[in-house]
């Protein structure tokens, strides 16, 4: 008997759909609360709180960190913990968002009336209005999700999925309205490959005195002097007229000597890799780590628009921010 698991599957994720796009067509009637909360967010001048239990708990942590990737300062905290000590991060510019499916989750009810006292502005996000947590709240939002998908119309999944979709998405139009930019995106993530990708080669690349620098003629005493002192593995060979003619490498230098060459009475023009592989100032970080990893090279010559060197860029610049 041919099983049915995929048919299965589309059913629950018509159902995960279906409860986002059902909030979706029902914004209008949440058009003064989404209103003030985005007003209220603009104006922040302290932090963002999320809290939650359970599932609303992980969602509450997700969108804390949503809103402070993209420029609005969040945290978490945890009802239990709060109500130990934790209220203590609160201060009176802050806004706090209450996440509850029900809207009756216990440990919440029992910090807000506290909460209310420190804080500027209580926000709510729950399943329909009437509930005990909207109704200590300044600002209601609703996901307005009746049925799970779980089959027995238990387990957090449509409501969880719905928060989230809501949470990021107004994380996201507050970002837009504030211009954050990927400039501004780059600044709070500087690690990773989401860094790695905005990043440019001119951030991280040596410039001027930095940069290994040898002459065609130049003895390989001298060169081997310049890559010491330089401590990149490497030295860019020019010409007269400072044309980038070639790199010579620490392979290069061994492979040298290993054919027997005189570096006594060589120049770098006898050592050196001619034409080498190079880097535009402008590309991304990323860009010229693939470039590394295609060639297996260490260092790349970074090039303006006139293919002049203006920098040089080591895998280890890279790797100090990664």
């Amino acid at each position: 008997m041919k099983n049915n698991y995929i048919d299965l599957l589309k059913k629950i994720l018509k159902k995960e759909a279906k409860g986002i796009l059902n909030l979706s067509s029902l914004l209008d009637i949440q058009e003064d609360s989404i209103n003030k909360f985005v007003k209220n967010v603009l104006k922040l001048k302290g932090k963002l709180v999320f809290s939650g239990v359970g599932k609303s708990g992980i969602i509450a942590q997700k969108l804390a960190s949503t809103f402070s990737s993209l420029g609005t300062p969040s945290i978490y905290i945890h009802p239990t913990e709060a109500a130990h000590g934790d209220l203590g991060t609160l201060q009176k510019e802050d806004i706090f968002v209450a996440i509850s499916h029900s809207g009756e989750t216990k440990e919440i009810l029992f910090i807000l009336p506290i909460v209310k006292k420190i804080v500027k502005t209580v926000v709510s996000i729950t399943s329909k209005p009437g509930n005990s947590i909207s109704r200590l709240s300044d600002i209601n939002l609703f996901t307005f999700v009746e049925n799970e998908a779980c089959h027995m119309n238990l387990a957090p999944t449509v409501s969880s999925t719905v928060t989230l979709a809501f949470g990021d998405a107004l994380a996201v139009l507050i970002s837009q309205i504030k211009n954050f930019t990927k400039e501004d995106f780059h600044f709070l993530h500087p690690s990773g490959s989401l860094g790695l990708k905005l990043l440019k080669v001119k951030d991280l690349m040596k410039t001027d005195k930095n940069i290994p620098k040898v002459y065609l003629d130049t003895p390989m005493i001298e060169v081997i002097k310049e890559m010491s002192q330089k401590k990149l593995g490497c030295t860019l060979v020019f010409d007269k007229n400072n044309n980038l003619k070639g790199i010579i490498t620490d392979g290069d230098l061994r492979r040298f000597l290993e054919k027997g060459k005189d570096i006594y009475s060589s120049v770098a023009q006898d050592a050196m890799t001619k034409n080498p592989k190079t880097i535009f100032y402008l590309d991304s970080i990323k860009e010229a780590l693939d470039k590394m990893e295609n060639y297996k090279i260490t260092a790349l010559p970074v090039v303006n628009e006139s293919k002049k060197v203006v920098g040089i860029i080591h895998i280890h610049h890279i790797l100090g921010v990664n």
